[in-house]
């Protein structure tokens, strides 16, 4: 029963679920979920940077979730935009997604 009550915004199953999607409206869940899809897709070509933010900030993953719950994409981690590494991983995954221009779009607001 304690387990049930952890609410990880990604869980594996015999699928991802991506917990984060079921608060947004139906067309920016859509546009997330093809992003999240471009990222794993692009993962061979993303690694590199990933490892470069890795090595500047360790926990960066875990420092970014908390900054962006309080600023957004506007959002930095030692020096780090989000906005920047939002629009770096869209370079990487664009030839995947459906809707690139959407992301931008999002970004941009």
């Amino acid at each position: 029963h304690a387990l049930s009550m952890v609410f990880p915004m990604i869980r594996l199953k015999n699928y991802i679920e991506i917990r984060t999607a079921d608060s947004m409206d139906i067309d920016r869940a859509c546009v997330y979920v093809d992003f999240i899809n471009a990222i794993i897709m692009a993962m061979d070509k993303i690694k590199p940077m990933t490892d470069e933010i890795l090595q500047i900030c360790p926990t960066f993953v875990k420092d970014a979730a908390e900054a962006i719950e309080t600023d957004g994409i506007d959002a930095e981690i030692k020096g780090i935009s989000i906005r920047d590494v939002t629009q770096k991983l869209l370079k990487f995954t664009e030839k995947y997604m459906k809707n690139a221009g959407e992301i931008l779009d999002i970004i941009n607001e």
